[in-house]
């Protein structure tokens, strides 16, 4: 059943992924003869950049665009436009569009906080939002057990386990740092004592609490990450202690959802008695889908 799970997770990342990458989606640019002006596509109550701008994850089909501009905030332009798969549209805002209404702006727009560090250039997802990930997981991990000074190493088979995680960007729009956290399940492996007929089922499971730095951003995002998590050992009576784990993420962004891989390296501590300790470490690799909110 787990290794089931896991595959319907690989196979629909792997299509998740070659949509994003290889589908024919339509070209946004949204330009400007004079000043800068803050880009709104369907209500959203987050600019997606500054003009000029380039976007290329906007979904085909039709689209409310709305430019404000960036010293008045005043809109400037307010029409639907029409986008098609594997053409690019281009879209001048310097005068009033016919549908602009005096005074009409997002009601929730903080004027001092709108994407006053984004420099004008092409890009395809300024905006980062917050996200609930869930996820298939692969780990490869070793266990050993210390027991009143003696060192005994045991073989772990890989963990498959399945997860569910919320990505909180701080500091709201424009942000590159943000706090995530959530809770990874793994089934049982087996775990067998080296050198000994010893052996039996353990499966390590995780609530976690990261530091989230975003390093890259344009047609796809490149995270970075690492915090602390809690063992929780599904077999023996092996008590939980912290640790932790760092990794790198890619993000596709795909409409109103992204695909995200992430590969790090993670420990994991548990004790049973005083004097006898266990502990884990290796990679993991997860994979799955991450809806905005």
């Amino acid at each position: 059943m787990k290794k089931i799970l896991c595959v319907f997770f690989v196979m629909g990342l792997i299509f998740g992924v070659s949509e994003v990458c290889f589908a024919d989606h339509p070209v946004l640019n949204v330009l400007s003869k004079s000043g800068q002006y803050l880009v709104f596509i369907d209500g959203d109550k987050s600019s997606v950049g500054t003009t000029p701008l380039k976007l290329s994850n906007v979904m085909q089909g039709t689209h409310l665009l709305r430019a404000l501009d960036s010293t008045s905030f005043q809109v400037i332009y307010n029409e639907i436009i029409n986008l098609k798969p594997n053409e690019v549209t281009t879209i001048i805002v310097d005068e009033k569009s016919p549908n602009v209404v005096d005074g009409d702006m997002p009601k929730t727009l903080h004027q001092q906080n709108v994407n006053s560090n984004l420099s004008p250039k092409d890009t395809t997802n300024q905006s980062i939002s917050d996200t609930l990930h869930l996820y298939g997981s692969f780990a490869s991990m070793n266990f050993n057990i210390l027991s009143a000074g003696v060192n005994y190493t045991a073989t772990f088979d890989p963990q498959y386990g399945i997860g569910l995680d919320y990505t909180h960007w701080l500091g709201g729009e424009g942000s590159d740092l943000a706090i995530n956290g959530g809770f990874v399940y793994n089934f049982l492996s087996k775990v067998a004592l080296v050198g000994t007929t010893l052996n039996g089922s353990q499966g390590i499971s995780f609530p976690y609490l990261n530091i989230v730095k975003n390093v890259y951003k344009k047609d796809f995002d490149i995270n970075i990450g690492g915090g602390l998590n809690y063992a929780i050992y599904g077999g023996g009576s092996v008590t939980g202690k912290i640790g932790g784990q760092f990794y790198f993420e890619a993000a596709f962004p795909a409409g109103q959802q992204e695909y995200i891989i992430d590969i790090g390296y993670l420990t994991a501590n548990g004790s049973t008695t005083s004097d006898t300790t266990a502990s884990s470490q290796g990679i993991f690799i997860r994979g799955g889908y991450a809806w905005y909110l």
